[in-house]
């Protein structure tokens, strides 16, 4: 079953970009990879998720798998209450660029535990098998739960200094998620150093919960700082914390006028009850542009 429903969300995914292409929209496509091993860690918390997203003009689409799990290194594998847990969820939005503010509406649906959490170990195991790490055999004692529900972000964008070469700009941002798995409201600000003739903001950061689609942006370099007030955050077997800061930087550069590379790494509070450190990733995307 789980081989059967990896091949169809493949299809899918296979279809929808076909579609888009012979269309002759304006398209974009992002597929990234999470992790914490690169902060010295693994679990306590976030510990990797896999996304890809497709745009065609306003429309995104999208889908990604995000596992927790307790912290396996040192001393902390004893005292992590965390239980590991995965969420799949599928995104529908649009993006709206307006020259007052940018901003994102969205609709995701999904499934945590049971499942997802047995398509998360096989993902899992098939990293781990690629970088050498050992892998662990268990299996999900969660029910499949059904999740749903809606979020949004908006940014503004004001240049701060403009030169032939580059730009300043400040971007404050808020977002706000809604559903059974994830209720939560925050926002932030980045500082951004883009190419003078690259007119997009350079992409958001926003929680690797699952409840929102990967974001789209120019090329550039940023540093950005944020906060959340979490109600629910179910990952978290309802122990979330209530206030979670995080903080990083982010990168993005576009080769031939096609391929699109980004690197982006950030750090929060501990993000739940017990947690025995602060939850650190980088995430790794790669991407097309038409």
């Amino acid at each position: 079953m789980i081989t059967g429903l990896k091949a169809s969300v493949a299809a899918l995914l296979l279809v929808a970009a076909s579609a888009v292409t012979a269309s002759g929209q304006d398209i974009e496509t992002r597929g990234g990879h999470c992790n914490d091993t690169y902060f010295g860690s693994d679990g306590g918390g976030l510990t990797g998720c896999i996304e890809y997203a497709l745009r065609w003009d306003e429309d995104v689409i999208g889908i990604g798998i995000f596992g927790v799990e307790p912290e396996q290194l040192g001393k902390g594998r004893s005292r992590d209450p965390l239980e590991s847990l995965s969420r799949i969820n599928a995104w529908y939005g649009r993006a709206f660029d307006t020259p007052e503010m940018d901003y994102f509406l969205g609709a995701r649906a999904g499934i945590e535990g049971g499942v997802a959490d047995d398509i998360g170990r096989e993902l899992q195991e098939i990293i781990h098998s690629l970088i050498g790490e050992n892998n662990q055999k268990n299996r999900s004692t969660h029910d499949t739960k059904l999740i749903a529900g809606v979020s949004g972000w908006a940014r503004k964008d004001y240049l701060l200094s403009e030169s032939e070469s580059w730009r300043t700009a400040l971007v404050p941002y808020g977002h706000a998620a809604l559903g059974n798995d994830t209720i939560e409201a925050g926002g932030g600000l980045m500082l951004a150093l883009q190419p003078a003739d690259d007119s997009r903001p350079l992409a958001l950061l926003l929680p690797k919960n699952g409840a929102y689609a990967p974001t789209f942006g120019g090329d550039g370099i940023g540093v950005f700082a944020g906060a959340r007030a979490v109600a629910l955050e179910t990952l978290y077997g309802n122990d979330q914390e209530a206030f979670i800061a995080e903080a990083g930087v982010t990168a993005q550069a576009t080769f031939f006028e096609f391929a699109v590379v980004g690197l982006s790494a950030s750090c929060t509070n501990k993000p739940y009850q017990g947690a025995p450190n602060a939850d650190c990733n980088a995430t790794f995307q790669l991407g097309g542009q038409f």
